[in-house]
């Protein structure tokens, strides 16, 4: 199937550059940790709610940033820290008016979810459709910060880019949406997961989904050569397995 054959392409990808990605996910656990901490693991209270809200600050740039690094056209070509520092700052703007366009309705249909449910309240019918509607916003919003990063498109660029992909491929989405939340919801309980590779590892699969859906291509600098490939074809100097490499044996 075409959804396993992206999601693999996007494994491949954290696989092929594993101790960048993990670099990233730490760099990227540093600029959100204390909020996501508090929001997951603590109450809120006149103490930690400042905490909660200061830290937040950071992290829709740092999700914007975390997608244009993990771009896989940038296997090749990987930014400096000091262009890194530079692209926060110019994306920091931009960033949080797709947060307040994207993130808030999450939040606040979260917020109805976790209330409502079990409540005995009249509205509590409404909690099935209310979860329809945070698994699909959730997805977009991811579409939307990888377009943000990937692309650097603004806010309706990116909207209407992650609209795009939403709409052309539904239950792509759908269960791209439920394999993220699921897996991220595991990651988080084992905290460690998330910590080192989670962010990388997510954000790598979904821009693999939205590069296939807009047909942009990337350069596979691993793919054999046009001559490797007719030598491959004929059987001319064959590639060694594993065993032979290791104790340096030519394959007969």
């Amino acid at each position: 199937m075409v959804f396993f054959r992206i999601m693999w392409r996007g494994m491949k990808d954290v696989y092929e550059q594993f101790a960048y990605f993990i670099m990233l996910s730490i760099l990227f656990a540093f600029c959100t940790l204390p909020a996501a901490f508090v929001f997951l693991y603590v109450r809120f209270n006149l103490v930690t709610l400042p905490i909660l809200m200061v830290s937040a600050i950071f992290m829709p740039p740092a999700l914007v940033v975390l997608y244009a690094l993990v771009d896989p056209r940038k296997y090749l070509d990987k930014p400096e820290m000091r262009e890194v520092g530079q692209m926060y700052l110019r994306v920091f703007g931009r960033a949080w008016k797709l947060a307040l366009c994207t993130v808030l309705p999450l939040i606040i249909i979260g917020w109805n979810i976790a209330y409502f449910s079990g409540s005995g309240h009249t509205l509590e019918l409404l909690v099935p459709l209310w979860v329809v509607m945070w698994v699909f916003i959730f997805i977009l919003t991811q579409y939307c910060f990888c377009l943000a990063g990937t692309l650097e498109s603004g806010l309706r660029n990116s909207f209407r880019g992650g609209m795009f992909v939403m709409v052309k491929f539904p239950f792509r989405t759908v269960f791209l949406s439920l394999f993220v939340i699921g897996l991220g919801f595991a990651f988080t309980i084992t905290m460690l997961p998330m910590i080192v590779i989670g962010p990388a590892f997510f954000a790598a699969i979904i821009t693999r989904f939205v590069f296939d859906a807009f047909d942009i291509f990337v350069v596979d600098p691993n793919k054999p050569t046009d001559e490797r490939a007719w030598e491959r074809e004929r059987g001319i100097n064959p590639d060694r397995h594993v065993i032979a490499r290791m104790f340096r044996r030519e394959k007969n």
